[in-house]
């Protein structure tokens, strides 16, 4: 799935699911998303830099959880995952919405989101969740201008869940 959008700056941003094809890609991404960010992050660094080769394959192999990856040109300028939540039915956990500072504040982020919801919403979800730290409002703020609403019951530890309906 390809989804090409033009933000405010006209610069053509493309939104891809991620293949094996795009493992140094990712593997870039990922890594420079929790160096700048650690705490961002359910992941640590230094166990993301130990990982096999056959490890990040793997994670790229997996259809039932797609990571999408956001390029400029050839470069690989943000990504996000997603999930099938376990616990709910018809949801999806989108996890990892990562963009590089240069390009942050130019619609990409929002892009990415929107190409994960229309994924997940070709799959049958009806609703899409994610968790946002309690104490960064700035991203609380973006999600909630994206239509994400925080769940009152849904604080876990650092982590306030918000919730967005996919419509049909």
């Amino acid at each position: 799935m390809e989804k090409n959008f033009n933000d405010k700056e006209q610069f053509s941003v493309s939104v891809n699911v991620a293949t094996p094809a795009d493992l140094e890609d990712y593997k870039n991404i990922r890594l420079e998303a929790l160096r700048e960010y650690p705490e961002a992050f359910g992941r640590k660094l230094e166990n993301e830099i130990n990982k096999t080769e056959k490890e990040w394959e793997e994670e790229l192999s997996n259809q039932a959880e797609p990571v999408f990856l956001a390029k400029e040109s050839k470069k690989t300028i943000g990504m996000a995952s997603t999930f099938e939540s376990p616990n709910e039915k018809d949801t999806w956990t989108i996890i990892s919405l990562y963009v590089s500072n240069k390009f942050q504040g130019k619609d990409v982020g929002k892009n990415i989101l929107r190409a994960v919801e229309e994924e997940i919403r070709k799959r049958g979800a009806k609703k899409a969740i994610l968790y946002v730290d309690d104490k960064n409002t700035a991203n609380q703020g973006f999600y909630a201008r994206q239509g994400y609403v925080l769940d009152p019951f849904g604080k876990y530890e650092k982590w306030e869940r918000m919730e967005k309906v996919i419509p049909a």
